[in-house]
């Protein structure tokens, strides 16, 4: 660990030599790590729950090594040739960081053709690379008119995840493109570069009338590439400038970069964001969203960003009956004690393709729980996998899981926690939409008199 520069790398220490292993999510560390008189126990306690994620890395590295992991006040001197020092961050370039996956995606109904390689030789089967591809769309806002969620206009700066949740009901959109729900999906990642110009010609639209717009109904808007690209705060810098109402939805810690932005749009109350936290057990949620910073350092974001001024909810979505239940009060009381305003739950559900990538990497990485989930899942969803009814498929159905939407809301009672999710501008529950005033206002109209034309 740099304490002063708030950055984690991994060394393997053979012999006299060091090399560098694994970069890992340098951007979530404590605020305590910028003390440089930070004893190592001290650091190291406070980096303890990364230590599962590091050690994972490091062994898909170095496989069949015994690793140890060790946390220092100073990067060394010299450097490894492998370490770069920038001004803000240390970028190691390894394998491991973005590593290839299998080329395993399920059918595409879209296509034609299907490639698929026998078990006997999945070792020999080819590997799937982080491929970036431009999206020339001339279009930036999605509209929804599904009546059982809280918003209508969406925007969507990346297609494909490199977050890789098994259980993403985006998966399935990637298909369209002739992609893979699979492997695809989380390597094969397309941007939209033209998004903050795009949106600002939606703005001045006489039509546009400053309704809220979420980021991102589809795919994680502060996925890992958004460090490189900056999308994601493009656009919410368009949204301040125009006051637009935002509502942001993110598992990822980058969204602290941008809590400027979001604490301008909050002072006035057009700005919120929900955090996801589906998982308490690290071990549980490294299984099945591979790529995601741990749950305890997603609750400090809802902590440092409440600290700002800024609502935030907590969204334990999607709960997986059977696995994650468990998790639901330590989640709601950790939210609480952060700061978080409201939260919300909603039930698994797997669409299309989502569902053979769901069952496989169930049970690949949890095999003693995969039979039992299942189970529940059919229990709720009326004997299958999934239900795609609304009203239905946000909620569920059976005795199970109203019992557990009812241990939710009594927690949330007990904590004072709303069960709504804040800045939404829809009651999934009834389908009315909510009509606060808009604070909208295009800096290009002074006083208002273009209005009267």
């Amino acid at each position: 660990v740099d304490v002063k520069a708030g950055c984690l790398f991994f060394m393997e220490r053979t012999h006299a030599h060091v090399a560098t292993a694994a970069l890992l999510q340098p951007d979530g560390l404590p605020d305590q790590l910028d003390d440089p008189n930070l004893p190592p126990y001290a650091v190291e306690g406070l980096l303890s729950d990364h230590g599962i994620h590091i050690l994972q890395i490091a062994s898909e590295e170095r496989p069949g090594r015994v690793h140890t992991l060790h946390f220092c006040n100073a990067i060394p001197e010299p450097l490894p040739a492998q370490l770069a020092l920038t001004e803000r961050v240390v970028s190691i370039h390894s394998r491991a960081a973005m590593r290839s996956l299998p080329l395993r995606n399920p059918p595409n109904r879209w296509r034609k053709e299907l490639v698929s390689f026998d078990e006997s030789a999945a070792e020999d089967a080819p590997r799937v690379e982080l491929t970036v591809f431009q999206d020339q769309t001339q279009q930036i806002l999605s509209d929804n008119d599904s009546p059982d969620l809280g918003f209508k206009f969406s925007i969507n700066p990346y297609r494909g995840c490199l977050h890789g949740c098994a259980y993403c009901y985006a998966r399935p959109t990637h298909e369209y493109l002739g992609f893979g729900a699979g492997a695809d999906f989380e390597r094969k990642i397309v941007v939209k570069l033209r998004a903050a110009e795009l949106l600002r010609q939606a703005f001045e639209k006489p039509s546009w009338q400053g309704e809220l717009i979420l980021f991102s109904g589809n795919t994680d808007c502060y996925q890992p590439l958004e460090a490189n690209y900056g999308l994601t705060r493009a656009c919410l810098a368009v949204c301040a400038e125009y006051r637009n109402p935002s509502h942001v939805i993110t598992k990822s810690t980058l969204v602290e970069r941008d809590a400027d932005l979001l604490a301008e749009l909050a002072r006035h109350g057009a700005g919120s964001v929900t955090v996801t936290v589906p998982f308490w057990d690290p071990v549980v949620a490294r299984a099945l969203e591979p790529l995601v910073p741990t749950p305890k350092r997603r609750i400090e974001t809802v902590r440092r960003l409440a600290a700002q001024g800024i609502p935030v909810s907590v969204n334990v979505a999607p709960l997986i009956p059977g696995l994650s239940e468990r998790d639901l009060v330590p989640i709601l009381e950790a939210a609480h004690e952060a700061g978080a305003a409201s939260a919300a739950m909603i039930p698994l559900r797997l669409p299309g393709s989502v569902e053979p990538v769901f069952v496989e990497r169930l049970r690949e990485a949890l095999p003693l729980s995969a039979e039992k989930v299942l189970a529940r899942v059919r229990e709720m969803r009326g004997g299958k996998l999934n239900d795609p009814r609304f009203g239905s498929r946000m909620r569920g159905d059976g005795p199970y899981i109203e019992t557990v939407r009812l241990l939710f809301d009594q927690t949330a009672r007990r904590l004072g926690l709303g069960t709504r999710e804040v800045g939404l501008t829809r009651d999934p529950d009834a389908g009315e939409p909510l009509r606060p005033a808009s604070p909208f206002r295009r800096p290009t109209d002074k006083g208002g008199q273009l209005r009267l034309f």
